[in-house]
């Protein structure tokens, strides 16, 4: 057991104590009827704060302070329940038996919970050179944090009820979010349409035990239009080491911006990549010179949802 944890334990011990074992010379002080004194902390010791602490029997209730410390005062002789919740952590309850005129002690140690954040579902089209038919899948994602720390988060899932299919999200250290991509050819019939009108939910544990959930959560959209490359065509359009592109515009009836990619591809690995962010023109211009060479470029539409329509890799050269 760490230091900082017995010492944050002693002191809040001691501020039990004092409460507890101060002298009280009034004799209709409440004090000096049953009362329970007690406190809330984490798996660390350190006292919690704005925890509430319910006693169900006596619809009574109060908040933890700033040090984790909570009172009831003039109690009665009986065994009690005791509740508390905090919205970072998971509940906890207890029972005391406090006699007439006795002071009790209790603690709560509570768990952070896994709390959920940011949850998306998104789908993509892709058009393609090879093979010639597009490609369809879905994106889940979310974002995760426990006031106990990172470690302690264990697993992550989406469930989809109505195709009784449940998937375990992995950590991406680049987007820094747990992701799972659900692939068209994966569902029944290899249509991503299937999945429209079906509520997503996400769960989240922590290796306490600790849960949250979210949802439902639907698929906004499927972007099945998408904006053409122009220029550069293909093989036969040799560019400068700094150039335009050109595509057309996106006119369906709802707002899309446009995102950009260059990629450069040896017969092992890929030796240069370009992106850009949202652009509303149907231009853009690479200012930074690149390396003579073989490259090919993409162009794609995204909504406000994130769902993305992305036409296939157009080829150009860069001149020499």
């Amino acid at each position: 057991m760490n230091m900082k944890y017995i010492f944050n334990l002693a002191i809040i011990s001691l501020s039990l104590c004092i409460f507890c074992n101060a002298p009280h010379d009034n004799p209709f002080d409440p004090h000096l009827s049953s009362t329970i004194i007690g406190a809330v902390v984490d798996r660390k010791g350190a006292g919690i704060d704005i925890s509430k602490i319910v006693i169900p029997q006596l619809n009574r209730e109060t908040f933890s302070n700033r040090d984790g410390i909570f009172k009831f005062y003039t109690l009665p002789d009986d065994r009690l329940d005791l509740k508390c919740s905090h919205p970072l952590y998971a509940p906890e309850s207890l029972s005391c038996q406090v006699g007439k005129g006795e002071k009790d002690s209790v603690w709560f140690i509570l768990n952070g919970l896994p709390l959920l954040n940011n949850e998306k579902i998104m789908t993509y089209h892709w058009v393609r050179s090879w093979p010639l038919e597009d490609l369809y899948f879905c994106k889940t994602e979310t974002g995760v944090s426990d006031i106990d720390g990172n470690a302690d988060i264990d697993s992550l899932w989406v469930w989809v009820p109505a195709l009784n299919q449940r998937y375990a999200l992995t950590y991406d250290p680049m987007e820094k979010i747990y992701t799972y991509t659900i692939w068209a050819e994966s569902l029944p019939g290899g249509k991503l349409e299937i999945l429209c009108s079906k509520p997503f939910y996400f769960y989240s544990w922590d290796l306490m035990n600790g849960a949250d959930s979210s949802g439902p959560f639907y698929i906004s959209r499927i972007i099945y239009p998408y904006s053409k490359s122009i220029f550069p065509g293909g093989w036969q359009d040799t560019v400068p080491d700094t150039f335009n592109l050109i595509w057309s515009k996106f006119r369906e009836g709802y707002g899309t911006n446009y995102y950009i990619g260059i990629v450069q591809i040896d017969p092992t690995r890929v030796v240069y990549t370009y992106a850009t962010n949202s652009i509303e023109d149907t231009t853009h211009h690479v200012s930074t010179p690149i390396s003579p060479g073989n490259y090919y470029w993409t162009v794609a539409v995204k909504d406000e949802y994130g769902n993305v329509s992305r036409y296939k890799e157009t080829a150009f050269v860069v001149r020499r």
